[in-house]
Parts: structure tokens; sequence; C-alpha cells
């Protein structure tokens, strides 16, 4: 065991829990991780590189490292063969007292090409108060959104469909890379519409099953869906630019 080096890392997480307000510090915090991995042909982590906003506190960056080493991601398969790969990771770090001590572990893994422009559907106030669709679409080798269809639907209509089609074909993304070179990945998008958060039933719709293309680089237990957006409608006096609200993954 290399205890100066276990040392550091007991001492990142706890500076990371003492620059918390102390009303805090005892209960569980959630931070979010973004980034993009490196992957060998055989899945392990080569090289992390945190990023997204806000950004990864520095103090939980080396335990934050140390947990995405135990995670057996899945390689990407390029020819009938595993292959490096690089993708942008999400994920969740739970830092959690216990006694005098804490735990931090990484929950809800995700591996895919990274969005870096959306444009958030629309809908009208005097719609239904919940609606929800799975939409299906190829991010393409050059980051663009291409067959963008519909997959199931629960309350929403044409018009509403049409919106969310067309907002989806203007998102934009980094694409993921196998073997060095930028590829297309298949992927599923949750749209949630409704008046207000109150509005979106407690357990929520049954979504299609999902697995995650063979050729594709994923997490543990990771299916083809992207991080899900909702979309609350406001009135429509509301000035164009806050009209609707978003909530999602980057």
């Amino acid at each position: 065991m290399n205890l100066p080096r276990l040392w550091i890392s007991l001492f990142a997480l706890w500076a990371a829990w003492a620059a918390m307000p102390a009303a805090a510090t005892d209960a569980t915090r959630e931070f979010a991780v973004e980034g993009w991995v490196e992957l060998s042909e055989n899945g392990e982590l080569l090289a992390f590189e945190p990023g997204g906003e806000p950004p990864l506190p520095p103090p939980l960056l080396p335990g934050v490292e140390a947990e995405l080493q135990r995670i057996a991601f899945k390689s990407a398969v390029r020819e009938g063969e595993p292959a490096p790969s690089r993708s942008w990771l999400t994920a969740r770090a739970v830092l959690t007292p216990v006694g005098d001590d804490y735990g931090l572990v990484i929950r809800d893994s995700r591996l895919g090409p990274r969005p870096v422009q959306r444009e958030v559907p629309r809908i009208a106030p005097g719609s239904r108060r919940f609606l929800q669709m799975v939409l299906l679409f190829t991010v393409d080798a050059n980051g663009r959104p291409t067959d963008v269809a519909a997959e199931s639907l629960a309350g929403a209509d044409r018009r509403q469909l049409d919106s969310a089609v067309a907002s989806l074909s203007r998102w934009r993304f980094e694409p993921e890379q196998v073997a060095g070179q930028p590829v297309a990945s298949p992927m599923r998008l949750v749209v949630t519409f409704s008046r207000s958060p109150d509005d979106v039933p407690t357990e929520g719709s049954p979504l299609p099953a999902a697995a995650l293309p063979a050729e594709r680089p994923g997490a543990p237990g990771q299916d083809a869906y992207a991080a899900p957006v909702e979309v609350f409608a406001v009135p429509a006096s509301v000035p164009r630019a806050t009209r609707a609200g978003a909530r999602g993954g980057t």
C-alpha cells in the first residue's frame, strides 16, 4: 500500500468536505462529473480530462479519478474487434459522511458524444399538463443529429413532435472517437413537456428498452438513451429567450 498517496487522497476528500457550508456537511452531497475519457481496447481507463460547467471541485478530482479506474467499462468495437475509444463521460460523484469519515462513489456513469449546442423545444402553455416522447437519432461523425424520428409518444400530438424533432435537428455534438477516428453514435432522447415540475408523474412513464449498440463503448448498465430533457411551458407573454425552461444533462 502506498501510504503517502493514500493520505493525499484522504486529505483531498477532507478538503472538499470542509469547503462545504457547515449545515450541509452532515448530509450526502452530489457533484456532476463530466469530461473526456480515453479507454483501451480492453475497456481500461487510460485518461480522464475533466470538463463541464460547473467544474468539479479540484479537491475531489483525485478521488473521482480513483473511482473511475474501478469501473469496468465496455470497450468499443471496430470491424468486429475491440478498439480504443474516446467518449464524453457524464456521472454523479456522491460524497457521504460515515461517522467521522466519508466515502465517495461514482454513480450513473454514461458515455457518448458531447453536446456542444442545444436548442430547447417549445410548447404552448395551453397544452396538456404532461406529455412525453422518445426520439431516435444518430449523431454522425460530423456531430450532427440525423435520421431523427419518434419511437414512442405519451400525450404528444404532431405539432409537439414536430417542435421536438426540429429542435433536436439543430443540436450539435463533438462525436466519439474509435481507433482515433470520429464515429457515428445511435442514440435515444426522452423529451418531457409539462406546465411545471409538479405536473411530472412521480414514477414517470415506462420507456422502451434500448440496449447500447454493440459497437459503442459504455459504462456498466448503460443503455442507448442520452441524458433526458424536460421542458416546462410558461405564458406566451414572457420574452422568447425565457419562454421555456429546460432541465437535463449536458
